[in-house]
Order: structure tokens, then C-alpha cells, then sequence
């Protein structure tokens, strides 16, 4: 087995110990969405190699440390290990996938490994769609271990192989 297999198996294996009850719940895309709330599940980013992936998800990446990110425009975040994510994401039936991962591709790639399960009416109405009620996901991530840099991110489910290109670029700096 190769090694980023058996990191892709790790990394899902990781986000699978939450339960329903402890999904994400929406947090703000205001600057207080930067505080560090207790109930929202934590995860660590790690290399990671995007393989060929089909673009067929329909995603947003909403903030980011409490930035507010717009697509081909870098929202610049000082490297920490508490860093905020919310967003959504769903696939080509307009349904939440479950667990998934970021990827933040620069020179190198890193993964982070989260779930759907935030409810998202925004995105229901917006796709007109009630299977997309899930889809919503908001948790913590340690990037401390990312270098300063400029990262494309991409959402990618490894059990359909699907990706999701956000359009939104990360910045981040050093603390």
C-alpha cells in the first residue's frame, strides 16, 4: 500500500468519530467567526496528494479564519493552529457527501480532513434543492504545520473521487 494511501485512510478514519450530534453547526461569516467555539470538530492538515479528481461537486468556501473570501482574490490568514473553516458542499445530486477533504494546493499540497452536517437553508434555497440541507461544515483546523504561502482550494470526497475547485485562494502568512 502506498504511503498517501495509507495517510488518505488515516485522515478519513480520523473524521469519522464524531457523531451526529457533534456535527458542525454554521458559524458567521462575520470577524467574530474567528473565536474558537467549543463545539465544532477539529482536524489537522497534512501532505496530501490530490489525485485525479472528476470536478463535479458544487462548493463554497465561505471564510476562513473569520476572512470572508472571494473567488481569484487571496484572503490572507496568519499560520495558527486554530484556525476557523465553514462552508459547504454537495454532490452531483445536490446531497451533503459526508466526509471530504480540503486541499490547500500551493507548491506543496495539504489535506484536511472534515465532514458535512451543518445545516445550510441559504444553500437549499439557493439550489432549490432540500437534499442539500446538510451540506453545511464548519471546524477547526490546525495549520501550523502549512507553510506561509499562496493555496487554491479544492474539496475533494475520496469515496466518489469527486472534487470541487472553490475559486477562493488562501494566503497564509506567518504568525
Amino acid at each position: 500500500m502506498s504511503r498517501a494511501m495509507l495517510l488518505l485512510i488515516v485522515m478519513i478514519a480520523g473524521c469519522t468519530k464524531y457523531s451526529p450530534e457533534q456535527d458542525a453547526k454554521p458559524v458567521a461569516d462575520s470577524p467574530d467567526a474567528n473565536a474558537t467555539p467549543t463545539d465544532l470538530p477539529e482536524s489537522v492538515a497534512s501532505p496530501f496528494q490530490l489525485p485525479n479528481a472528476q470536478y463535479t461537486l458544487r462548493c463554497d468556501l465561505n471564510s476562513v479564519g473569520g476572512v470572508g473570501l472571494n473567488p481569484g482574490v487571496a484572503g490572507s490568514i496568519a499560520r495558527s493552529a486554530q484556525v476557523v473553516f465553514n462552508g459547504w458542499v454537495v454532490d452531483e445530486r445536490l446531497a451533503a457527501p459526508g466526509n471530504f477533504i480540503i486541499v490547500l494546493k500551493g507548491t506543496s499540497a495539504y489535506g484536511i480532513a472534515t465532514r458535512t452536517g451543518a445545516e445550510r437553508p441559504d444553500v437549499v434555497q439557493g439550489l432549490a434543492s432540500e437534499s442539500a440541507l446538510n451540506s453545511g461544515f464548519g471546524f477547526i483546523a490546525d495549520i501550523s504545520q502549512v507553510p506561509a504561502g499562496e493555496y487554491a482550494v479544492h474539496l475533494y470526497v475520496p469515496m466518489s473521487g469527486a472534487a470541487c475547485d472553490t475559486t477562493k485562494l488562501l494566503n497564509i502568512t506567518e504568525s
